[in-house]
């Protein structure tokens, strides 16, 4: 929760920096000068330093942005290194002056070291609210405090961090690019590529440096069982590796952090982990096991991560070819529905798209009149690689062919929905308006980009930060560069379905910027 107590209230409490080392505790707690009283509070940190044996000095700490997390400590969002480097007291005085006061929030604000970016005011917050409303995994905590969190939030978390780790130890460094203000609020470790080094002899050097009872193949088995007290230990020492390397073990550190996950009371924990240690692994039994039921999960997000994983990886073709649709012939439609939606990856995972269902009517009576609502409505098979969605992208062409639908007015496309939609464009259907959810981009040319916005209007896409599914994908969540049609709307953190709820759209009032958009197309669109 956030520090909000009467100054004295924080007196004797231990600070930890939020790299996640001790620093100190509350001395004395002042209000900076001008300031009223409780507002943008300065502490002294009690664990003072001798120089030369005759002075004491107290480094000086903003209360500011400051998080309780455990009764009796404070995370302060500033490195260990930027509080002991900060302005020092040689005595307490009653008050702290004007030009003491600029000088302690002038170093840690403009300082290289700070942290703007946290949003440590979310730090273990309810998830009822609107902007909080999206059904899992709202909350970001950072840093390792998300790893002594044992909540649903903490869990979510965890998964974020670990899909980050897994995405640098498997050396696409280059796409963190697109995530750079998300990492940094996560507090995401840095790690370098395994490259050849074989993840279980990185694994067993850092917990045998780092003194964690473990064995690899145990822990790959799910052969231990640590107590929460146990597990929140191992795994605060093992991410503090992963973001100090202290040992030089970071990478193995890494992988030790998605083994442990395997055995997490948290499911997600658990699929991500699986989903991440199936690149680097060869023996998967035991991944699949997790993986096979996390396609079972009552979260969409965590079906998702665990059946593109063992598609991806897996012959589990025979397992997760039910969650695919049959496709049948194009069919004939009524030239007036001229808006339609295009569902992801794994159909039967979601109904959303399907006319008559919850959103689809809301699209309907809201922006959308000519939404598509007859038999035969367009589908394709779902199937997780890109020769299906390319399939699906030439159907898409034959369907508005056959219907004699010139321009498609709204396209509503979920997930890997929307490299159909993209694709088709590419094939020569022209769209007034591409509405994206959770839109998982597969990389393309400038010059193939290019030629697909010539078909499409404006793109308006939702998303959430930190997309766990478009990362573990590896995939992008926007096109690169920068172009004035395409607008990028984020909420909430982690989840990959959330905006296929009719209850988001009601409480954001997501029809009525849809209808917005569509008064933004160029009148002259499309150009023949």
């Amino acid at each position: 929760m956030t520090a909000q107590r009467p100054p004295e209230g924080y007196i004797g409490m231990q600070i930890v920096s939020y790299d996640g080392k001790y620093v100190g505790e509350v001395g004395t707690v002042f209000s900076p000068t001008g300031q009223e009283p409780g507002e943008g509070l300065i502490a002294t940190v009690t664990q003072h330093r001798q120089l030369g044996k005759k002075l004491t000095l107290w480094n000086t700490v903003p209360l500011k942005g400051a998080q309780i997390h455990t009764e009796g400590e404070l995370t302060v969002p500033y490195r260990a290194q930027q509080v002991h480097a900060s302005p020092e007291l040689t005595h307490t005085p009653e008050a702290l002056d004007a030009l003491f006061s600029e000088r302690i929030l002038t170093h840690y604000g403009m300082s290289p070291d700070t942290a703007p970016d946290l949003a440590f005011n979310v730090l273990i917050k309810p998830t009822k609210s609107f902007e909080e409303g999206i059904p899992e995994g709202t909350t970001c905590i950072p840093g390792n405090v998300a790893w002594r969190t044992f909540t649903e939030e903490g869990a979510w978390a965890q998964a974020a961090q670990l899909v980050g780790i897994g995405l640098q130890l498997s050396g696409h460094h280059a796409l963190l690019k697109d995530w750079e203000a998300d990492a940094r609020e996560l507090m995401l470790p840095r790690c370098e590529a395994l490259g050849q080094i074989s993840p279980a002899d990185a694994a067993g050097k850092a917990i045998a440096e780092l003194g964690i009872p473990f064995e690899v193949e145990d822990m790959m088995l799910g052969r231990i069982g640590p107590t929460l007290q146990e597990r929140a230990a191992y795994q605060h020492t093992l991410w503090l590796e992963c973001q100090l390397n202290e040992h030089r073990s970071a990478r193995g550190a890494g992988v030790a952090l998605l083994l442990l996950g395997l055995t997490s009371p948290y499911e997600v924990v658990r699929v991500i982990s699986a989903s991440e240690l199936l690149r680097m692994f060869e023996k998967k039994q035991a991944l699949t096991s997790v993986l096979r039921s996390g396609c079972a999960s009552e979260s969409q997000t965590i079906r998702e991560i665990s059946a593109n994983a063992l598609a991806r990886f897996v012959d589990e073709q025979h397992f997760i070819e039910k969650f695919q649709r049959t496709e049948h012939d194009p069919g004939t439609a009524i030239p007036s529905h001229s808006s339609i939606t295009v569902h992801g990856t794994w159909a039967a995972f979601n109904s959303w798209w399907q006319p008559g269902s919850a959103l689809s009517e809301h699209i309907r009576a809201t922006c959308s009149p000519d939404l598509w609502n007859a038999p035969n409505s367009f589908t394709w098979g779902g199937g997780y690689n890109n020769a299906a969605r390319q399939r699906a992208a030439s159907r898409l062409r034959s369907w508005t062919a056959i219907n004699g639908i010139h321009t498609l007015e709204c396209v509503y496309a979920h997930s890997h929905g929307a490299n159909v939609a993209l694709e088709s464009a590419l094939e020569g259907v022209q769209i007034r308006l591409l509405v994206l959810l959770h839109p998982a981009i597969v990389r393309r040319s400038v010059l193939v980009t290019d030629r697909i916005l010539r078909k499409v209007g404006r793109i308006l896409a939702f998303t959430t930060r930190w997309d766990i599914v478009v990362l573990a994908d590896r995939a992008l969540r926007f096109f690169p560069g920068r172009d004035p049609r395409i607008e990028v709307v984020y909420r909430g953190w982690f989840d990959h379905s959330a905006f296929t709820s009719k209850d988001l759209w009601e409480r954001l009032g997501i029809a009525d910027k849809v209808s917005g958009e569509l008064r933004l197309v160029d009148p002259q669109f499309p150009v023949s």
